[in-house]
């Protein structure tokens, strides 16, 4: 018969192994300690929600020109520009265009000869926090969620922009644009 204490340190290990492939996968991803243990931190103060002013600020004072408008919907959206291309940060699940629940990263360009659908797909296998599409307008288009539910430290932030920054960077490699 299994004691309580059995159970438990069974529970123990299966924890420490989940974290630590949590961390090897973000790792994998080519996501670095500090970054997979802040992502997977449940314990980081959350001081940070997807407000665009306070986007657009955090940005503007990590050296990046931007420009806040609203969408098709009349949500925000942010533009700003990295690794040499524009890009631009839809907001959802906005309280009268404060307090979003979710922000999305998004990049499009025009088809290359390495935008094959075959192509496309080869990087959504390969990458786990930005997914490439075709558009509608048959664009190409590199993007990336963020839940903002219950807020961000700005630290935390601040390693999703650095994410971002490098899967783009990676992304125009992979379709050479």
């Amino acid at each position: 018969m299994t004691t309580f204490r059995s159970w438990a340190a069974m529970a123990l290990v299966i924890a420490t192994s989940a974290l630590a492939l949590q961390i090897a996968d973000a790792q994998a991803q080519g996501v670095g300690f500090s970054q997979a243990t802040a992502q997977i931190s449940a314990d980081a103060p959350a001081t940070f929600f997807a407000d665009p002013e306070q986007i657009a600020a955090h940005l503007r004072a990590e050296g990046y020109a931007t420009q806040i408008s609203t969408d098709a919907e009349g949500d925000p959206l942010i533009s700003t520009r990295a690794q040499g291309t524009r890009y631009s940060i839809y907001f959802y699940g906005c309280s009268g265009g404060t307090n979003c629940t979710s922000i999305t990263f998004d990049s499009a360009f025009q088809p290359t000869k390495k935008s094959s659908l075959e192509h496309l797909n080869e990087w959504n296998l390969n990458k786990r926090y930005a997914y490439a599409v075709v558009r509608k307008d048959k664009a190409v288009a590199i993007r990336m969620d963020v839940q903002m539910i219950g807020g961000l430290s700005h630290e935390t932030f601040k390693e999703t922009v650095s994410l971002w920054d490098r899967q783009l960077g990676a992304f125009l490699r992979h379709i050479e644009f």
